[in-house]
Order: structure tokens, then C-alpha cells, then sequence
């Protein structure tokens, strides 16, 4: 199975589109980029796995969420009874490096016989825990993260350059990405570039109105209730949560720090991380 992804791993333009331009970020041996050969697969051996198994899985480095119609002691048991002679061990993680900054704009290409472009455009942003989280995530709607944002209006709806066209951003222990992502014809390719590149720019001042910042605001409220629809969605979430070190109100208080995100946070989140002067083109 792992061998026949790699195989068809360049089928979807739009998947070596956003692996390519994580290794041009990252760099390709970072342990966010990196790509396994086939020749790697091959040479994993069944005592390989056992020594990782005995390495990385303990019961102290494990976590189980349970949600469904049981009563909680009784699952409890159950569970103890099934891996209670689990013997604990110390866990040494693996360190992530920091990513190396860019501070000069990089243009990459990968050429395929297709008649149409993906593109990425974006810099490094946030780590995981960052306090300009809940900033950023409004900046994010606002610049290009729905169907009202600066990018697609522009871009899509009022110039035609493009089928698609938004952000995105990851934030994972070391600096995530921040992303601008369009598909375009491959005719349309540089004006779609030129202009996204003018609107990260322009909204670097924060030039949006009280409208689109309330309707960001309402937007992102109404799609954080649609990640509680089912018992298994919650147990997940919240086990997530507390894995990665989220504090024990997180999702108390979420509606709350994205409502008093202000007009000042969003002009300091363009000001501190978008630099289209030395964003990344791919």
C-alpha cells in the first residue's frame, strides 16, 4: 500500500503542488517535508517496527478517547483490565528543527503537460500556541480563508483569474505556513500571481471593513459548532486538544477570543507576517 502511494504520489497536481512547496520551504530532509523512497519502504523489516513499537508506544505516551451509550466506570475497567500489564517507559520524542528563515522572494517551477497552474504563494507563520492564534485566524478569513475574503472576490469573482483561490495556515510545534493557494489556466498563470501578490500587499494595512470583520467573526463561530455535531467528533476534539498542551478552557472560551479580536490585531498581523517581498512562489 505504501509503496503504490508513492507510485501514484504525482498523479494530482494539486497534492505535489502542496508537498513540493513544503520541501521548498522546509527544506526536503526536514522532518515536515521529508518523502520516503521506495527503497526505504522496502528496507523496513518487521524488527524494525517492534524496536519503534518498543520505543514510541507505551501506555504513558498513549492516549484513548472513548464516546458512545456505556457508563464510564465500566468502560474504565475495561480498559484497564485489556492494558493494565502495559509496562510504562520513558519516551524520548524526536526534536523538530526550527526551519530556517527566508528572507529573499524564491520562485519554483514544476513542469507538467497539463493546461492548467497550481499555485502556492506564502511564508513561514505561526507555531503551534502561538498568542496571535485567534488573530490570526480572523486576519486568515479576511485575506482569503472564504468565499467573502479579499482573494477570492478579487481574484475569482471581479477578475476572473482563477477557479479557485483562498489561504491557508498550519501550526505545528516549529513555524507552520501561511498559504496562498489558486488554480488557474496556464495562460492566467502570471496574472493571477501578480495579483495576489498586490492584494497580501494590501491587506497588510488591514483595509478591511466593520462588515467583513463582523461577518469573519460569525463565519468562523458558526463552522467551530459544526465540529461538535456527534460524540465522536467531541471525545476526538477534545482529546486533541489536550495532547497538544491546549489549556483545559480552550473551547469554553474560543467564541469568546475570536469576538474581541480587534482592528489593531488584524493591522499587527499584517505587519508581522506577510512580507510579500520575500514570499515563496511555487
Amino acid at each position: 500500500k505504501a509503496l503504490e502511494a508513492l507510485r501514484r504520489m504525482n498523479d494530482d497536481p494539486d497534492d505535489v503542488s502542496r508537498r513540493e512547496f513544503r520541501r521548498a520551504m522546509y527544506g526536503a530532509h526536514h522532518p515536515y517535508a521529508r518523502i520516503p523512497t521506495p527503497e526505504m519502504i522496502k528496507n523496513i523489516k518487521r524488527d524494525d517496527l517492534i524496536i519503534a513499537h518498543q520505543r514510541f508506544m507505551r501506555p504513558n505516551s498513549v492516549w484513548i478517547a472513548v464516546s458512545g451509550d456505556f457508563k464510564s466506570a465500566e468502560m474504565l475497567n475495561k480498559i484497564k483490565n485489556a492494558l493494565g500489564s502495559w509496562a510504562k517507559s520513558d519516551v524520548q520524542w524526536l526534536s523538530i528543527p526550527a526551519p530556517a528563515p527566508v528572507t529573499d522572494r524564491r520562485v519554483f517551477y514544476i513542469q507538467r503537460p497539463i493546461n492548467q497552474s497550481q499555485i502556492r504563494i506564502g511564508d513561514f507563520g505561526l507555531a503551534r500556541h502561538s498568542p496571535d492564534h485567534f488573530s490570526w485566524e480572523v486576519f486568515n478569513e479576511l485575506w482569503g480563508g472564504s468565499a467573502t475574503s479579499r482573494l477570492f472576490r478579487t481574484v475569482r469573482t471581479e477578475q476572473g483569474l482563477a477557479y479557485s483561490v483562498g489561504s491557508g495556515y498550519s501550526e505545528p510545534a516549529e513555524k507552520g505556513l501561511i498559504v496562498a493557494v489558486s488554480q488557474t489556466r496556464g495562460s492566467q498563470t502570471l496574472a493571477a500571481v501578480q495579483s495576489i501578490l498586490k492584494i497580501s500587499q494590501e491587506v497588510r494595512e488591514a483595509p478591511f471593513t466593520e462588515k467583513e470583520i463582523s461577518d469573519a467573526k460569525e463565519s468562523i463561530r458558526n463552522r467551530f459548532v459544526e465540529n461538535f455535531t456527534s460524540s465522536a467528533q467531541i471525545a476526538s476534539y477534545m482529546m486533541n486538544l489536550e495532547f497538544f498542551g491546549f489549556p483545559p478552557d480552550y473551547l469554553d472560551t474560543y467564541t469568546e477570543h475570536i469576538a474581541q479580536v480587534s482592528r489593531e490585531d488584524l493591522l499587527r498581523m499584517g505587519q508581522t507576517y506577510l512580507h510579500p517581498e520575500h514570499f515563496s512562489i511555487l
